[in-house]
């Protein structure tokens, strides 16, 4: 296949994974996130404006490819040593800049205000005093937990409304009698006082061992995008949850579609190219002009009579052409004006060669 037909498919690819990713990661949901998270750090900074829409954007594509990359820890992304350094990482966005956006996620603008407590009021009709009792232990627990995730509430109510969506309009009607439905852990090494408490598990249960038929690979799966780095806020560990589930769903449509299978990286790859396309293209560039400027500096021509005061008049040979000569380069090798032109042009294109 030609490279201009491969490039053309690479980006035809990109467009669709980000175009499903989004399905269930919808741009109202990102904004969302990134106007709360503004406010808070503008009210505690007191700027006019913390971050912008393309450096959220930015910020949101390092922690894709810190999923793709891990490392033992985050600092390690941005270390000077080659080992752990991520120079793709480095070259985006500083670290200062990428942890204050982090340590001050916000999901809701209003999650700090105070929910009003309310007596539970059984409703409906009960056949007997233990139902009663059922239902106020619901309610109250309801009011109890709508308390405790007030602060990551409005996150999970629009990721789940995304899924909603997507389930009826993406799934065959002759297939949706067939799922079936389990609860998740999200691990967390923190402490919660949260309490598990399914009413209906008994019922979910049994519809759970009457349709399942395949292996369940959803811990497998978020394992190979895993973010092994130790949240102190449990809100973050459902931010990295949701954005988790999110890119498994769109990378089951994405190979329905293509009808064959791609790898879970392959596919976050796309994703981090879909983010800002442009992105790789400008890093190369920045690092192929910084390399031809130290190039200048590596090869500056000065005069011998600089290098050797002592001599009333020095003269060397070119190291090219071996004419008399009485310029020296910073290398230390005698050139002519004409052929040490003539090496920083061959220096120049070996660098831009090497840069594509």
């Amino acid at each position: 296949m030609p490279m201009a037909d491969q490039f053309q498919n690479s980006c035809d690819q990109s467009k669709l994974a980000w175009e499903l990713f989004t399905k269930f990661w919808t741009p109202e949901i990102h904004d969302h996130i990134r106007t709360c998270t503004n406010e808070k750090l503008k009210i505690r900074y007191n700027k006019q404006e913390a971050f912008t829409a393309a450096e959220f954007n930015t910020w949101f594509q390092i922690l894709m490819v810190m999923m793709v990359s891990p490392r033992s820890a985050m600092t390690d992304h941005w270390s000077n040593n080659p080992m752990f350094g991520n120079q793709f990482i480095k070259s985006m966005m500083t670290s200062d800049a990428w942890f204050e956006i982090y340590r001050n996620l916000q999901f809701d603008v209003d999650q700090e205000d105070p929910i009003v407590d309310t007596i539970p009021q059984p409703t409906g009709i009960f056949q007997n005093e233990s139902e009663i009792l059922k239902e106020i232990q619901r309610q109250r627990y309801d009011n109890e937990i709508n308390d405790g995730i007030r602060r990551i509430k409005w996150l999970t109510d629009a990721i789940q409304a995304a899924f909603n969506k997507s389930f009826a309009e993406d799934i065959d009607i002759s297939e949706k009698s067939d799922f079936c439905m389990d609860e998740t852990l999200i691990p967390y090494l923190g402490w919660l006082d949260f309490r598990q408490y399914l009413p209906d598990k008994p019922k979910i249960l049994h519809e759970y061992n009457q349709n399942y038929s395949t292996i369940d690979k959803l811990d497998q799966l978020t394992y190979y995008m895993r973010f092994p780095h130790r949240c102190q806020k449990w809100t973050t560990c459902m931010f990295i949850y949701c954005i988790h589930i999110c890119i498994l769903q769109a990378h089951s449509l994405f190979c329905l579609r293509l009808q064959r299978q791609i790898s879970i990286i392959d596919f976050m790859l796309l994703l981090i190219d879909a983010i800002q396309p442009h992105t790789h293209t400008q890093i190369r560039q920045k690092e192929v002009l910084g390399k031809i400027d130290s190039l200048l500096v590596a090869h500056e021509l000065i005069t011998l009579k600089q290098v050797r005061p002592e001599i009333k008049d020095p003269i060397g040979h070119c190291y090219t052409c071996g004419e008399r000569t009485r310029w020296i380069c910073a290398c230390e090798y005698y050139y002519c004006k004409t052929c040490h032109v003539k090496h920083l042009l061959i220096e120049q294109e070996q660098i831009l060669s090497r840069g594509k």
